[in-house]
């Protein structure tokens, strides 16, 4: 059986800000909801691209994918246009990915 990951939220977010800043975590909440807000509305303003770059964090980047003409319905087997679209792209820092790419030590595959 596949065990399910850990989820984390923004007030998960706020109590660490909380826990670094030594603000009371009441007072973290709005600014820690108006930061994500802040980058979802800047991700869905890309017209049509967009790079955000947050330093020791990573990059989002937003690319435009070509429309496709040859995928087919699972159901009826017709042919379907996907048109084109954008997707969202994040890169890790080097920081953060220089840690994740350790390995895991003491821990099974399930």
């Amino acid at each position: 059986m596949r065990r399910v990951s850990d989820t984390r939220t923004r007030d998960d977010l706020a109590q660490r800000v909380s826990e670094q800043t030594g603000v009371p975590v009441h007072a973290c909440r709005p600014w820690v909801k108006a930061v994500v807000a802040a980058l979802a509305d800047m991700l869905m303003d890309a017209d049509p691209e967009l790079r955000i770059e947050l330093r020791n964090h990573g990059v989002y980047t937003v690319k435009r994918t070509r429309p496709r003409q040859v995928a087919r319905g699972v159901y009826s087997g017709r042919p379907l246009e996907i048109p084109a679209r954008r997707k969202v792209h994040f890169k890790p820092s080097r920081r953060v990915k220089q840690f994740l790419d350790k390995p895991l030590e003491n821990h099974a595959d399930d």
